[in-house]
């Protein structure tokens, strides 16, 4: 019984994990937002002594709409603090009515997104696997700080999120 269980648990685990699709940072250009259109911001991990980066989710107005376009977008960002030059990335998770709720652990978030469906409003959960993109902005950010200015760190995480929803 408990290999049937641990059988199940596993193929349930590698479904939901097939399932997450690669996202592509945004350029420098495609991440530069008007400041005035932030509505939140969410600190995921703050700079410490050991490690200087800061992970947050934004939610950020998209402006008016007379048809039923998503009213604001979700954007996961990253910045480190150098000493001489700084690094950032950005990551686009999601448009969406409203968020609902979110958690986030080790390296995964989870939303809770207001989504438009076939019969009206419904609230969609989409998941976030941004681990191995952190450990690999870590690594990044470090070497460029003998640089000056702010460089992109490319890279991609992954999610569930289905725009087709």
């Amino acid at each position: 019984m408990k290999s049937v269980l641990l059988l199940a648990t596993l193929l349930l685990n590698t479904t939901l994990y097939a399932a997450m699709k690669d996202v592509a940072n945004l350029s420098s250009e495609e991440a530069q937002i008007e400041m005035a259109r932030a509505q939140n911001v969410f600190t995921l991990k703050k700079p410490d002594e050991k490690n200087n980066t800061r992970i947050n989710l934004l939610v950020i107005d998209n402006g008016g709409s007379t048809d039923v376009s998503p009213t604001i977008s979700l954007y996961l960002t990253f910045w480190k603090d150098g000493e001489m030059g700084d690094a950032t990335s950005s990551f686009l998770i999601a448009p969406s009515f409203s968020l609902v709720d979110f958690s986030h652990k080790n390296g995964k978030l989870t939303l809770k997104l207001k989504q438009l469906g076939e019969k009206g409003f419904v609230t969609e959960t989409v998941q976030v696997d941004y681990a191995d993109f952190a450990k690999h902005f870590e690594k990044e950010a470090d070497s460029v700080e003998s640089e000056f200015g702010v460089e992109l760190v490319e890279g991609k995480i992954k999610s569930d999120y289905n725009p087709g929803f």
